[in-house]
């Protein structure tokens, strides 16, 4: 990790292979331990960050992460830049850069209070409406297409990824929330009881957490959106998996969705939901983050 003023956000590489040293000098890789964005929005650290020597001398050996909406640009070339929420369009600015998954949380052991067997619904959906036009569009096309067989719940206050018991107290809150809880229970029983999840991405090009949650469970998400990175799936077509949906047909995600529904039974439905577990387990799951940096590391520099 890079030794400096710069914290300890507990950003780590993972492995057998990695060991960490107290000199700047002698590491192959220098990790910054906090994430681009707690850096960038303190900007006289962030500018002494990209003026340190280890890494103007090196920056291709610089690996920085960042889990934010925002777009912290590092003012040199070349960075190992793993990010969430990585856009193509960010990808074609910062070439260097790489898509790692959001954190979501590992929603596989609910499957016991939530079986799912038989599916109840065709198509579900939990979620905030967000400020982009494509959750509203793909709901109501769900809704006309689909009537009793969906089961569509749209918010008009952003949930995320809150615990039931912690509230979020920079809201004010209280750490009981009623309605919280109750959404978590209302959301986990149409992941689990429905074909196929909505996830029409709430900003241009990101993958929202509803991707990553219903491929842990095992379920098949439906991306609605645009020019977004799947994280380590170069050169991987996910069309036979899970259905992909462009934002100028979100008013025909219905009729798609009865489409392709049309050829598959539920077990092929749930073959498709494992396949996409095995690959969250693998490359998504927010324990393994550092083992996957890492690896991301290593090809990136050539290391076996």
């Amino acid at each position: 990790r890079l030794v400096g003023p710069y914290g300890d956000g507990g950003i780590r590489l993972g492995g057998p292979d990695v060991e960490e040293v107290d000199d700047n000098s002698k590491a192959d890789v220098l990790v910054v331990a906090q994430c681009a964005f707690s850096l960038w929005r303190r900007r006289p650290l962030w500018d002494a960050l990209w003026n340190e020597p280890a890494i103007r001398e090196r920056p291709e050996r610089v690996v920085l992460t960042d889990c934010s909406d925002d777009w912290p640009l590092p003012p040199l070339p070349g960075v190992i830049y793993a990010r969430c929420g990585l856009t193509g369009a960010q990808l074609r600015e910062y070439p260097s850069a790489v898509a790692i998954a959001w954190p979501a949380p590992d929603l596989s052991p609910w499957e016991e209070v939530y079986p799912g067997k038989p599916f109840l619904y065709d198509v579900g959906f939990v979620g905030w409406r967000t400020p982009r036009p494509e959750t509203e569009v793909a709901v109501e096309s769900v809704r006309r297409e689909f009537g009793d067989r969906a089961r569509l719940e749209v918010f008009d206050g952003f949930h995320g990824h809150r615990h039931p018991r912690a509230g979020n107290h920079r809201r004010g809150e209280p750490m009981d929330d009623p309605e919280t809880e109750a959404r978590e229970h209302l959301y986990r029983h149409v992941l689990f009881s429905s074909r196929l999840l909505l996830s029409p991405q709430s900003i241009e090009g990101v993958l929202r957490y509803r991707f990553f949650e219903a491929a842990s469970a095992a379920r098949v998400p439906v991306l609605v959106g645009n020019d977004y990175v799947i994280p380590r799936a170069e050169g991987r077509s996910w069309g036979e998996v899970f259905p992909e949906i462009l934002p100028n047909a979100a008013g025909d995600t219905g009729p798609i969705l009865r489409e392709w529904l049309s050829d598959l039974t539920d077990d092929e439905i749930r073959t498709r939901g494992k396949l996409l577990q095995g690959f969250y387990r693998t490359h998504w799951h927010k324990d393994r983050q550092p083992e996957i940096t890492a690896e991301i590391v290593r090809e990136r520099l050539g290391i076996a």
